[in-house]
């Protein structure tokens, strides 16, 4: 799947990405925002590649690039269970990708809620990462008890994030521009 809007493109990923992915989550502005932050060996991570996302029907995972633009700039991904997903979303030098970061988010919480019917998406922080704990906050999430020790839980359900302001002010800016290629 490829996903297509303003000056952006998410493209599902596919084993040829291995070393964009790892460029990715093993970059250190975004390990500093994991549980545990330490580097991430090559090999462990294509090891976790292969063992997680090849024909994984529960996990989508879109690489983010600037169109036009081989190096991606960060990612997002959805699990998928039943009606409930949960999204996450890592940016590479996240203070450089405001927009992006916003844009994407946006656009992977419409998938879930217009596309796959999701009816609430989870998601998870580390307690001292404030940034991600405001940016959760600006979609419209509750905290609830969490059920992963060490990690916070954002619940948002469709009906608040589908009429949430930042979620519409985004979708009216590129809403024409949006296209799903499958």
């Amino acid at each position: 799947m490829k996903i297509t809007f303003a000056d952006l493109e998410l493209t599902e990923f596919v084993p040829a990405d291995c070393r964009q992915l790892y460029g990715i989550r093993n970059h250190p502005s975004v390990r500093r925002g994991m549980l545990r932050p330490e580097p991430i060996p090559y090999h462990s991570h294509r090891e976790w590649v292969r063992n997680h996302l090849p024909d994984n029907p529960d996990l989508l995972l879109f690489l983010v690039r600037q169109r036009g633009i081989r190096r991606a700039i960060g990612l997002t991904q959805l699990r998928l269970r039943d009606d409930i997903g949960e999204i996450g979303v890592m940016f590479r030098d996240p203070e450089q990708h405001p927009l992006p970061g916003a844009y994407a988010t946006a656009v992977t919480l419409h998938l879930a809620f217009r596309r796959l019917h999701m009816r609430r998406i989870d998601s998870y922080v580390i307690p001292g990462h404030q940034a991600a704990i405001r940016f959760n906050q600006s979609w419209g999430v509750v905290e609830v008890e969490s059920d992963r020790p060490g990690l916070l839980k954002f619940i948002l359900p469709a009906e608040v994030g589908l009429n949430n302001p930042a979620y519409l002010k985004i979708m009216d800016r590129i809403g024409s521009s949006l296209r799903f290629e499958d």
